[in-house]
């Protein structure tokens, strides 16, 4: 068939389908940008500029987690609020002081 491939189920799908037969998952989202299209972006990128923007994205989700948590808990302490983000992101202590391991 050699259609677009589903990025929810993995079904192949006709070329011109803007939905998945099988699952009915969106094929024409601008979130489906190809794992290829990724990798070549990243390629042209220095390492330090993947670096900057590992940082920056580790940044953007560390703060909407942050706020996520405040947002459902705003009765939380400072301390109550830092072991609910590790919980999240992995009990390693030192994501908090720059020594993680």
């Amino acid at each position: 068939m050699s259609g677009m491939i589903c990025p929810k189920c993995k079904t192949e799908n006709l070329q011109s389908a803007r939905f998945c037969s099988h699952c009915g998952a969106s094929l024409r989202s601008s979130q489906n940008v190809s794992h290829s299209n990724y990798t070549g972006i990243l390629k042209k990128m220095t390492g330090e500029k993947r670096l900057k923007t590992a940082f920056k994205l580790y940044e953007i989700a560390f703060n909407l987690t942050r706020e996520n948590i405040l947002e459902n808990s705003p009765h939380l302490t400072e301390e109550e609020l830092k072991k609910k983000i590790l919980k999240r992101f992995g009990n390693d202590p030192g994501r908090f002081t720059g020594k993680a391991r």
